[in-house]
């Protein structure tokens, strides 16, 4: 949501292109598919959760430790269903799901991860108003006409607010899915 670690943005007096960082960005995510193949290729043998704990996790920012031990049990949880084809191959969904809920019981009782909620709800707040004055702007940019009005502000899938448009007097009051709201059309106010 338009923001990088200080590390990898070109404009910030910290920037190191040839930065740990930078570099394992490069390697793992961003590179080329023969570099990216062969770094994740060498996370798959025998002594890559190593690997793993130093390319990956050792490069984690402060405000994500809490999230390490999830991401590592995910890691060999992965690898072992690629590896051996057996219980967490045939049921990653469980493990996944098992782990991420543990992962929550445990920050839910972690005071250091109540500690960073100010850090969170800035964060929460800046994603909001960029995503906000995007769609304005996107708007105004389309039409040409006056900003969009706003009467429902939560998001069926998410606890964070998000703008929605005001329902017409058309839409159907019925969800075609049963996991899925009703389809909200969207008219301009005046």
């Amino acid at each position: 949501m338009g923001m990088l670690r200080h590390e990898l943005d070109p404009s910030h007096k910290k920037h190191d292109q040839n930065g740990p960082l930078f570099t394992i960005v490069r390697e793992y995510f961003d590179g080329d598919e023969e570099t990216v193949t062969r770094s994740k290729d060498k996370l798959h043998i025998d002594q890559g959760i190593n690997l793993f704990e130093t390319k990956i996790l050792d490069h984690f920012h402060p405000y994500f430790a809490p999230l390490k031990s999830l991401v590592r049990e995910w890691w060999k949880t992965l690898v072992h269903a690629y590896k051996f084809r057996g219980n967490e191959y045939y049921h990653i969904h469980d493990h996944i799901i098992r782990l991420l809920e543990t992962a929550i019981s445990r920050l839910e009782e972690d005071p250091t991860s109540w500690a960073q909620k100010e850090d969170t709800d800035r964060e929460v707040e800046r994603r909001a108003t960029l995503r906000e004055n995007t769609r304005q702007e996107l708007h105004k940019l389309r039409t040409g006409s006056a900003p969009l009005v706003d009467t429902d502000t939560t998001s069926p899938a998410s606890p964070l607010p998000s703008a929605t448009l005001q329902n017409s007097p058309a839409s159907s009051a019925a969800p075609d899915s049963p996991t899925r709201r009703p389809v909200k059309r969207r008219r301009k106010l005046a």
